[in-house]
């Protein structure tokens, strides 16, 4: 299922890089002029995402796969709120409800955004409460940073970094 898993979310953006190329554009193209970075079009204010891997520093027999769906708005100037669903790395149907920030046109690339949000997960119960830190009755505080690789002004690739636990590969679509 884990490798199912990634090479839908390879093919997604394959497939996303092709229908660009096909169009005649590429994922340099004039859109990305170092003056300016992407900027939600009018009206462009929500962002689904969808991360179906999540890879952990350290192999535990106990992990399961996990995935994440969420949803986020634009709120005014880079801040946005939020909330995911997700399966824990241990089989247990999870939530994250958050706030935060976005930073564009890191180092100086307009395809690369940072992102930190911070919010409150819950679903870590039982014999995995110690699996998250500040653990009381399945409530945890969290800070998610997070770094994107922008397809074009809609699509996106992340990479989000869960502390000592491991990484979160996603895909994001702006709406």
């Amino acid at each position: 299922m884990r490798l199912f898993r990634i090479a839908l979310f390879l093919g997604l953006a394959l497939a996303l890089a092709s229908a660009n190329h096909a169009q005649g554009k590429t994922l340099c193209q004039d859109q990305w002029a170092k003056e300016a970075p992407p900027a939600p079009e009018e009206g462009q204010q929500w962002t689904f995402t969808f991360a179906p891997y999540v890879y952990h520093w350290h192999h535990d027999p106990e992990h399961r796969d996990a995935f994440v769906f969420a949803l986020e708005q634009r709120v005014a100037g880079d801040r946005f709120c939020g909330a995911s669903l997700f399966r824990n790395s241990f089989g247990q149907p999870s939530a994250y409800v958050y706030v935060g920030q976005r930073w564009d046109n890191i180092w100086d690339n307009p395809q690369l955004s940072l992102k930190l949000s911070y919010g409150v997960i819950y679903g870590y119960i039982g014999d995995h409460k110690d699996k998250v830190p500040f653990n009381w009755n399945g409530f945890s505080p969290t800070v998610i940073p997070s770094l994107a690789y922008h397809l074009d002004p809609h699509n996106s690739l992340d990479v989000m970094v869960l502390g000592t636990a491991g990484l979160v590969f996603a895909y994001s679509h702006n709406f």
